[in-house]
């Protein structure tokens, strides 16, 4: 993990927000230049990635339905994300691995009595699980998936091989030799209680996991894949609306002081995406 840059950058500038909203919305570019009250050669710069003034950029982010105090907080760096307190959180490890030009992120959760822990999709690299399984002395008995875009299951057959982990997945995306779940299923991590929601959109059944139950957590931990990520969301390639309309309606309900642990990017809250995301 020498490459990886710590703490994690943010995925995504305001361009990638902008341009995820364009493409998501289905705004032709004809018809959003004037509906944003610049002209066609100004809107081709600015989707090219050159900041315009904050005054253009917000009547873009109302034309294609972004909040836009959060968006040119993000395109002027009044954002940054707030730092992972590990001492806050017992039991939760996230792990980057690189994929391509991308960073892709798994986490393991335990139980810190019993060490019994869940890894939550795979990444592209055993070693580092293996290290942090080690590490913290785990026995590591379940495998969930967010959902099945390559990155985020490289090395699914290695960790079924080294552990021999009960396997779960969206039934939206089947996985060969799993349980298959949808919303609303519970699954037990030692005495860790995870309860599952269906946030597809970025991907036809992508599954958000939602655990509680360690004693010191201050809210439940949301494994939240690619649904969102601090400071943006997902690729609707599926669905835009919908998906985000499960980052709305199901994942920034809980708890304000949920852990959200995105599959790209570094962790984040309920509370802080509430304030910061130009999607919410």
């Amino acid at each position: 993990m020498s490459d990886i840059p710590l703490p994690l950058p943010l995925e995504d500038s305001w361009s990638d927000v902008l341009g995820k909203a364009v493409r998501g919305t289905g705004i032709d570019e004809k018809n959003l230049a004037p509906s944003a009250n610049i002209i066609p050669s100004q809107l081709k710069t600015i989707m090219g990635g050159e900041r315009p003034s904050e005054d253009t950029l917000r009547r873009l982010a109302i034309a294609v339905g972004l909040n836009p105090g959060p968006f040119l907080d993000l395109a002027y760096g009044r954002y940054k994300p707030k730092a992972f307190e590990a001492s806050r959180w017992p039991g939760v490890a996230q792990i980057p691995t690189r994929y391509l030009d991308m960073v892709v992120n798994s986490y393991l959760v335990w139980d810190t009595k019993t060490r019994e822990a869940a890894l939550f999709d795979t990444g592209t690299d055993m070693a580092p699980i293996r290290h942090a399984v080690e590490k913290n002395n785990l026995k590591l008995t379940t495998l969930c998936i967010t959902h099945t875009h390559a990155d985020h299951v490289a090395v699914l057959d290695d960790v079924m091989a080294m552990y021999k982990p009960k396997l779960y997945a969206p039934k939206g995306e089947p996985v060969p030799n799993a349980t298959l779940i949808e919303e609303g299923a519970e699954i037990r991590i030692g005495p860790l209680r995870t309860t599952t929601l269906l946030t597809d959109g970025h991907s036809p059944g992508h599954i958000t996991y939602v655990v509680s139950g360690q004693e010191g957590w201050p809210a439940p931990v949301g494994l939240v894949g690619d649904a969102i990520f601090a400071g943006s969301m997902g690729g609707g390639a599926v669905s835009y609306p919908r998906l985000r309309k499960n980052v709305q309606g199901k994942i920034l309900v809980l708890p304000a002081a949920t852990l959200l642990c995105p599959g790209h990017g570094p962790t984040t809250t309920v509370e802080e995406e509430l304030q910061h995301n130009p999607f919410a």
